[in-house]
C-alpha cells in the first residue's frame, strides 16, 4: 500500500529533525508522465524547473528528452545518464565556449537566438567537423496586454521577430541543418482554449518564417506554459487534464499532418508533486493582523517575492488543532518585508512548533530561490521513488559556503 507524503514528512522530521526541507513525490510523477504518449509530438523536460538528478531520470525513464539552458545543466543532465542526442539546447546567451563544450560532448539539437549565435554555432561546428539540427526562436507580437515571466507581449531576448530573421538568408550553412520553429512567450496557463490559441498563432507564423527563408517545417517547437494551480485549494493535482491537453495537441496535430510537435513541460511536469515543509516559530498580532513567522522564507521559496504569486499552504495534517480557520500572513525569517509567503486560511489554534507544508513545491522552488541572503542554513531535499523515502541533499550551514 503506498504510503502517505504527509507520512513521509513526519518520517523526516521523526529521523532528522524540524530543520525546513524539500519532499518530492517521484512516483505520483511517473505516473502523470508515463500517460505522455501522443503520435507525432515529442515531450521534452525543462531542466530549470528542477535540476534534481532524481527528477531528470524520472522524466527521461518515461520518454522525455531533456531541456537544458546552461552547461551546468546539460552536465546534469548527462550524469543522470541523459544522452547527449536527447538534449535540447536552449537559452537566449550562448557563448562560444558554451557552444564549443556542447558540441564537444555531443548535444546535436540547438534553439537559436539569433542571427549571430546562428553564425557561432557554424563556425564553431565546421572547426569541430560537427552537424548540428536548429530551431528558430521566433518572437512574436500579441494583442494580449498582460505580461508574463517568459516576456508575453514584451521585447525580450527571446529570439527575433520574423524581420530579423530574414538576415538568414544572405549566408550559406553547411553545418547546421535548420529543422524547425520555437516559439514560448506565455507561462503558467490554465485555460486550455487560450493555449490552443496561442498555438495556432504560433503554428501559422512558423510556417510563414520557415517558408520565406526556404526550409520545411519539421519540427514546431511550442515550448511549454501549462499551468498549475497556486491559489489556496489548489494542491492536489494540476487543474489542467492530461486527457484534455491530448485531445488539443491532437487537433493541431491535424491541421499540420507532416511537422511533429515538440512542447517542453516543466512546473506541469513537477510542480504538484513537490512539497516545502518549515515550522512557524511565533506567531502574533500586529494592528489586529493574525501573522505567523517561519523558519524558512523566501530564500528556500522566492517565487512569492518574485512574480507575486504563493505556494498554497496547510498545516502538516497531524497538526490542525481545530476545525475553525481564520486568515493569518505569513512571512519568512529574513530582515526584508519581502519575505512574505502569502495568506492562508488556518486552523484558529495554530501555533509556534506547528510545521507548515507548502504545496506545489516540485517547481522553480529552491533553486530559483537566493539560499546565500542573511546566511541561513540550506534546506535538505528528499525523494520518495518506489514507496521508500531517501535524502538526497543534506542540510548546509553557512560556515560550508562562506568565505
Amino acid at each position: 500500500m503506498k504510503t502517505t507524503l504527509d507520512s513521509f514528512i513526519l518520517e523526516v522530521q521523526q529521523q532528522f529533525g524540524r530543520r525546513p526541507f524539500f519532499i518530492y513525490d517521484l512516483d505520483g510523477m511517473n505516473d502523470h508522465l508515463s500517460q505522455f504518449k501522443i503520435p507525432g509530438v515529442k515531450f521534452w523536460y525543462a531542466t530549470k524547473a528542477n535540476p534534481l538528478s532524481s527528477v531528470i531520470k524520472t522524466a527521461y525513464a518515461c520518454g522525455f528528452g531533456i531541456d537544458c539552458a546552461s552547461r551546468g545543466e546539460f552536465n546534469q543532465a548527462l550524469k543522470s545518464g541523459v544522452s547527449a542526442s536527447e538534449i535540447l539546447l536552449t537559452g537566449p546567451a550562448k557563448s562560444k565556449a558554451l557552444l564549443k563544450e556542447a558540441l564537444e560532448v555531443g548535444i546535436e539539437t540547438f534553439v537559436l537566438e539569433s542571427v549571430q549565435q546562428a553564425l557561432d554555432l557554424e563556425g564553431m561546428a565546421i572547426k569541430l567537423g560537427k552537424q548540428v539540427k536548429a530551431l528558430l526562436r521566433l518572437q512574436l507580437k500579441w494583442d494580449e496586454t498582460d505580461s508574463s515571466v517568459l516576456g508575453g507581449n514584451q521585447v525580450t531576448p527571446f529570439g527575433l521577430d520574423s524581420t530579423a530573421w530574414m538576415e538568414l538568408r544572405q549566408f550559406k550553412f553547411k553545418q547546421i541543418q535548420m529543422k524547425g520553429v520555437h516559439c514560448f512567450q506565455w507561462g503558467n496557463i490554465l485555460d486550455l482554449d487560450r493555449l490552443s490559441e496561442i498555438w495556432l498563432k504560433i503554428s501559422k507564423e512558423a510556417f510563414e518564417l520557415s517558408s520565406c527563408l526556404g526550409f520545411d517545417l519539421e519540427v514546431l517547437d511550442l515550448g511549454g506554459g501549462i499551468g498549475i494551480p497556486y491559489q489556496e485549494k489548489g494542491i492536489k493535482s494540476a487543474d489542467v487534464k492530461y486527457e484534455a491537453l491530448k485531445a488539443q495537441l491532437l487537433r493541431l496535430k491535424q491541421r499540420m499532418p507532416d511537422t511533429q510537435i515538440w512542447m517542453e513541460l516543466g512546473r506541469y511536469a513537477i510542480g504538484p508533486f513537490g512539497k516545502y515543509v518549515t515550522d512557524i516559530v511565533d506567531r502574533k498580532t500586529v494592528h489586529g493582523v493574525n501573522v505567523l513567522v517561519t523558519e524558512g522564507g523566501v530564500h528556500h521559496l522566492l517565487r512569492p517575492a518574485l512574480v507575486g504569486e504563493a505556494f498554497p499552504a496547510t498545516l502538516l495534517q497531524s497538526e490542525a488543532k481545530e476545525k475553525k480557520q481564520i486568515l493569518f500572513e505569513i512571512h519568512g525569517p529574513l530582515c526584508t518585508a519581502l519575505d512574505h509567503l502569502g495568506q492562508f486560511h488556518l486552523s484558529a489554534g495554530t501555533q509556534s512548533g506547528d510545521s507548515l507544508v507548502f504545496h506545489q513545491c516540485g517547481a522553480y522552488g529552491f533553486t530559483e530561490s537566493m539560499p546565500f541572503f542573511l546566511c541561513h542554513d540550506l534546506p535538505a531535499e528528499f525523494v520518495v521513488k518506489e514507496n521508500v523515502l531517501r535524502q538526497v541533499r543534506n542540510w548546509q550551514s553557512p560556515e560550508g559556503w562562506l568565505v
